[in-house]
């Protein structure tokens, strides 16, 4: 399936991240983010709701992002 969803992305136009801290490829504030409350949790997954919005940016072009916390955190 892994070759399907990754299809179904970009065909979709779908941008996505990916964070490899083995080879200094980008990061997550896991700490923040287990302090979130969750809406759900599941084996595999969490689904938080912040109150406030984050704010998501994306150059599909130059391979870069960046998603910021909201701002009252």
């Amino acid at each position: 399936q892994g070759t399907h969803f990754f299809q179904n992305l970009v065909a979709n136009n779908v941008g996505y991240f990916t964070a490899n801290p083995k080879i200094a490829d980008g990061f997550a504030d896991w700490n923040w983010l287990a302090q979130q409350s969750a809406v759900s949790e599941k084996i595999y997954t969490r689904h938080l709701h912040l109150d406030e919005p984050s704010i998501v940016r994306m150059d599909g072009a130059r391979n870069r992002g960046v998603i910021l916390k909201p701002a009252a955190s």
